[in-house]
């Protein structure tokens, strides 16, 4: 659904971190911060609601930035015959 407007689907985010990088995380935002402010504000057409929806998503992907390395880990293996 969201891909229509530009943006990825999860696996594709999982596959593009870097938990066990220092600074990725901020990286990691750096990169997406507009085109996450963007369909924030298409799904609440108010920028202050855009901008505290867009921070709550971080600040829960920041506390779990570290189990993404598991998940990444996992769907990079060939799958099992």
């Amino acid at each position: 659904m969201f891909e229509d407007v530009g943006v990825p689907n999860a696996s594709a985010v999982v596959k593009s971190v870097n938990p066990g990088v220092p600074g990725s995380f901020v990286e990691f935002v750096r990169a997406r911060e507009a085109r996450l402010l963007d369909v924030a504000w298409l799904i609440t057409r108010n920028a202050e609601d855009a901008h505290d929806a867009v921070q709550d998503a971080l600040v829960g992907l920041y506390a779990r930035w570290e189990e993404l390395e598991a998940i990444r880990t996992a769907s990079q293996k060939p799958p099992a015959r």
